[in-house]
């Protein structure tokens, strides 16, 4: 549950954050191969959040990501989910990435070249491992979605609907290592089935937690 007497200190934090920032107003511009399609975009870190995609209709397959401030000294990552065409085994590029800022914090600081990203093609692709980094950024943004939508349907008393929601969400925090947010799900997904709902409080916390999941 929140303590009201938590808010100055989160407070506090938020602003530290905003002062700590390198880059403003940051948008990664993403220009996709031939037949590769951008099914979804999401920032993992510093917080979770789905990011809204700017088509360029001047610039062909063209799509600008706007991420928003990046801290100093912290990881920005991002989750593109791509659907791509079926091609032989090989290595091929499918995108190439170039972050864009209005305006850098330090003069220290410079924009780094286009970057090519390249995928490659196997075969047997189940014999292939999927990448950790991948996977657990993909559980993360699950689960906040998950989060997300149980807030909704507990704003609506749909508290079946948001139970399930919630239990899948624990389950993927869990597969993320981010046992703190699967203990807190797990403490409302408690208060529920003792008491057939849960307080303001609790979901107002779950709603901020959710915002941070990282």
């Amino acid at each position: 549950m929140l303590d009201p007497n938590d808010i100055p200190r989160i407070f506090d934090e938020e602003l530290r954050q905003a002062r700590m920032v390198a880059i403003r107003a940051a948008t990664l511009s993403l220009q996709m191969a031939r037949g590769v399609e951008l099914r979804g975009a999401f920032r993992v870190q510093p917080s979770v959040a789905p990011i809204e995609r700017h088509y360029q209709r001047e610039h062909e397959r063209r799509i600008d990501l706007p991420i928003g401030d990046i801290p100093a000294r912290s990881t920005c990552q991002i989750l593109l989910e791509l659907l791509l065409p079926p091609r032989p085994a090989g290595v091929y590029r499918i995108a190439q990435l170039q972050l864009r800022s209005e305006a850098m914090v330090s003069e220290a600081l410079e924009i780094p070249p286009p970057i090519d990203i390249t995928i490659k093609y196997v075969v047997h692709p189940l014999t292939a491992p999927p990448d950790p980094v991948v996977m657990r950024a993909a559980s993360v943004v699950n689960a906040s979605e998950l989060q997300t939508r149980a807030l909704r349907d507990l704003a609506t008393g749909d508290v079946g609907s948001a139970t399930r929601k919630l239990e899948a969400a624990k389950t993927r925090l869990l597969e993320a290592g981010a046992i703190k947010q699967a203990q807190q799900a797990d403490e409302i997904l408690t208060k529920i089935a003792q008491q057939g709902a849960v307080s303001p409080e609790a979901t107002k916390k779950l709603r901020y937690e959710t915002r941070r999941l990282r």
